[in-house]
C-alpha cells in the first residue's frame, strides 16, 4: 500500500505545480484529482494549495464535510 500523501508533500510556491501534484499522487490518482478540479478557479502552472489539501482529506482521511472557500 502507499502512503497516504499530505499537503507537506508537495513543494509549494503560490500553487502547486500539475507536474509535482502528478509525481506525488501518480498518474491514476492525478486523473481522479483533475476531475474533481473541474470548476475550480486555477492557475496555468498548477492547484491553490487549499484545493489541493481538501482533496486530500475527502479522498484519503474520509472528511466529508470539507467546506469550500
Amino acid at each position: 500500500m502507499i502512503k497516504k500523501p499530505t499537503i507537506k508533500d508537495f513543494y509549494i510556491v503560490t500553487y502547486v505545480e500539475w507536474k509535482e501534484i502528478e509525481r506525488v499522487l501518480g498518474k491514476r490518482e492525478y486523473k481522479k484529482f483533475t476531475k474533481w478540479m473541474i470548476g475550480q478557479t486555477v492557475s496555468n502552472e498548477g492547484a491553490y494549495p487549499w484545493d489541493l489539501e481538501k482533496y486530500l482529506r475527502i479522498r484519503f482521511e474520509g472528511k466529508k464535510d470539507v467546506l469550500w472557500d
